[in-house]
């Protein structure tokens, strides 16, 4: 239980930071099925931010520190429920692609402050994307 809320804390305090970037949605749920720790998804529209999910995989990734997150193509697989009801990552039938832009974050190997290192990277490229689509248009 102790782990659980510290996990569940890590979680929020990445939600709180991300949600920050208008157009930014975030949700937490936990797996039905085998880890049942608190994992985060974060979405955004294509459309408005410019970006792809391998987009921000990608820069997550090539970033200092470098920060891995599980997505389409790093899935975990595992659908997840929210006050009981099952909110899985919906996909098109045609690509197996998820129908809106996600990443998912898993606090379990995040240490003390690693949460807000996360956050904050994550909100700077989604921050940056959203301004780059909001001069385009």
């Amino acid at each position: 239980k102790a782990l659980d809320k510290e996990w569940g804390a890590r979680v929020a305090r990445i939600a709180k930071l991300v949600e920050t970037v208008d157009g930014v949605k975030t949700e937490v749920g936990i797996p039905e099925e085998e880890n049942r720790y608190p994992t985060l998804s974060v979405s955004w529209d294509r459309a408005a931010f410019g970006l792809t999910w391998t987009d921000c995989v990608r820069q997550l990734s090539e970033g200092e520190p470098r920060i891995e997150v599980m997505n389409a193509g790093n899935p975990s697989g595992v659908r997840f429920t929210r006050e009981g009801s099952a909110n899985a990552p919906t996909q098109d039938a045609n690509t197996q692609e998820p129908s809106r832009e996600q990443v998912q974050i898993v606090p379990v190997t995040l240490q003390p402050g690693e949460d807000l290192i996360v956050g904050r990277r994550l909100r700077e490229i989604l921050a940056a994307a959203r301004a780059k689509a909001m001069k385009s248009v």
